[in-house]
């Protein structure tokens, strides 16, 4: 095969796998919930308050997902979940300030502002494996937690 056949086959290929990369990846363009950029403000205005401004320039995207955990929950009910490797999470966040957030009705009773802290903290140089140890540890970290509970409750009072 001749040198000029191989580099258009893997072309060919690379255009192929592009194309269909969409099939692999069906959530790469987030979509909102409504009311979620007046939730987002909310949440940002109280994580100001422990990270400073830097808040401000750091990306942060977040995929919602409302597939029902095929395992139901210790009381008996199933939940919205983000499935990963066959498990069944409320949110998880992932470094590149990726977040993915189970919907459960609203802002505030979604893991919402909890996985926003854990990008947020990662992105302004404030987090490590500290701060993805704090999920286990009340302990550990402290005033993110406070800062989780105040956005939280401004969430609640804004009806979302």
């Amino acid at each position: 095969m001749s040198r000029m056949r191989r580099v258009a086959d893997a072309l060919i290929l690379v255009l192929f796998v592009s194309a269909c990369s969409w099939l692999l990846y069906p959530y790469k363009k987030p979509v909102p919930q409504p009311r979620e950029a007046e939730a987002r403000q909310i949440v940002l205005d109280v994580f100001r308050l422990g990270l400073g401004p830097t808040v401000d320039h750091a990306t942060v995207r977040l995929y919602w997902h409302k597939t029902i955990c095929p395992y139901a929950a210790a009381d008996g009910t199933k939940k919205t979940a983000v499935i990963h490797n066959g498990k069944c999470f409320n949110g998880l966040t992932f470094f590149g300030g990726v977040c993915r957030v189970a919907w459960r009705g609203s802002f505030s009773s979604s893991a919402y502002a909890h996985e926003l802290l854990h990008a947020y903290l990662n992105a302004t140089g404030h987090g490590g494996e500290q701060i993805d140890l704090a999920d286990d540890d009340p302990k550990l970290c402290v005033w993110c937690r406070e800062l989780e509970r105040e956005a939280n409750r401004r969430l609640t009072a804004a009806g979302l």
